[in-house]
C-alpha cells in the first residue's frame, strides 16, 4: 500500500511539473510543441486518466 501511495504521489508531482513548464511557455508555444512531439497526452496522460480514474487526487491534476 505504500508502494502505491507513493508512485501516486511521484506522478501527481511531475504532472504538476508539467503544468508549471506549460505557465511559461513562450508566445512560440515551444515547451507545448516539444510535449506534443513526444506524445506526452497520448501515450501517458490518457491512460493515466483511465487507468487510475478512481485516484480523485491524481485525476484532478491530470485534468488540469
Amino acid at each position: 500500500r505504500e508502494a502505491v501511495v507513493d508512485e501516486t504521489f511521484r506522478v501527481s508531482e511531475t504532472i504538476k511539473d508539467l503544468i508549471r513548464y506549460l505557465r511559461r511557455d513562450d508566445e512560440n508555444h515551444e515547451i507545448r510543441r516539444h510535449l506534443g512531439e513526444a506524445k506526452i497526452l497520448q501515450s501517458d496522460l490518457l491512460p493515466i486518466l483511465r487507468d487510475h480514474w478512481e485516484k480523485t487526487e491524481l485525476f484532478d491534476v491530470v485534468l488540469r
